[in-house]
């Protein structure tokens, strides 16, 4: 590797600017590239993933993508898997499924909280969820006649004994008595009101405030298991959250697997010689790419103020 040290020497600079034997040497990296013979893929995306070993938490099956922009920055950003399973993505997105959960409830005010059981023991096999959403619908379907603007999210759960029920939450909501409920839905119902936490004590906020309420829909020791299909569902009004920032300038960007061999064995020389460098966790920069350019920054998610 010595080739490829002296290499580190000259690839941040104007190769014109370099003497002759520097420029010959700089001149021939694709070549060096494609000589490369070790299997070291597995080893440099292992250690992206980690944020360039910065990470002691991050997720097991993310994936590598590779970005550029149009002043020729290259970024290596780490993509989680998100999959609910997943001991690093579960928990983020079961905090996603809470706040949105929590912000519908603020804008839809006043909503219920509504616990829907079954009484058959179908209820326990997985494929009883397909009949589940479909008496769900028809149940939503006649809320909508007395509450014609009602949105909803919906989580499905398993009890102790494995059967099957439905929290339902529900806004803006017109009260309606607890027997009429229970009768159109044909098996035990509960109804609540989601309080204020603020006109509450402290251990009744607890369950019944809408960021409390959202995070016990959202636990995962209930949730019905992967091959019972979707945990979580919404009605298409229930607001959604704010969109995650978007770049400054336009990336164009490529999965690892998208990138040929003299590619990948172009950003391991990088990696061992010192060029990758961490600008954030899962995000790094090549620095022999470095354009200084504000591409790869995040535009503001709120206007800026006024003057």
């Amino acid at each position: 590797m010595g080739n490829v040290l002296d290499l580190a020497e000259v690839v941040a600079q104007d190769v014109d600017h370099v003497a002759p034997a520097h420029a010959a040497l700089a001149a021939s990296w694709s070549s060096l590239v494609n000589t490369v013979t070790h299997n070291s893929a597995e080893s440099l995306t292992d250690w992206i993933k980690t944020g360039g070993g910065t990470e002691k938490d991050y997720c097991p099956d993310a994936r590598v993508v590779e970005g550029r922009c149009r002043h020729r920055e290259q970024r290596v950003v780490v993509k989680p898997c998100k999959r609910r399973g997943c001991p690093y993505c579960g928990p983020k997105g079961r905090q996603r499924i809470a706040e949105r959960i929590a912000n519908g409830v603020r804008v839809l005010w006043p909503c219920a909280w509504l616990v829907l059981t079954f009484e058959t023991a179908d209820a326990e096999d997985p494929d009883y969820k397909a009949k589940a959403t479909r008496r769900l619908a028809s149940f939503i379907r006649w809320l909508r006649q007395r509450m014609p603007d009602l949105e909803y999210a919906a989580t499905y759960e398993l009890q102790k004994r494995g059967r099957l029920h439905i929290n339902l939450i529900a806004g803006p909501w017109t009260w309606i008595e607890q027997a009429e409920l229970q009768k159109k839905w044909g098996a035990r119902l509960s109804v609540e009101l989601v309080r204020e936490s603020e006109a509450m004590g402290a251990e009744a906020a607890k369950t019944y405030s809408p960021e409390s309420l959202g995070k016990y829909l959202s636990k995962l020791d209930q949730a019905v298991p992967e091959e019972w299909g979707r945990r979580c569902s919404f009605s298409k009004g229930w607001p959604k959250l704010p969109p995650p920032p978007e770049r400054k300038g336009h990336i164009a960007w490529r999965n690892e697997w998208q990138l040929d061999r003299a590619e990948r064995n172009g950003l391991w020389l990088d990696y061992e010689i010192g060029l990758l460098e961490v600008v954030r966790p899962g995000e790094l920069v090549n620095l022999r790419n470095l354009a200084g350019c504000d591409c790869f920054d995040f535009k503001e998610s709120f206007p800026a103020p006024p003057g």
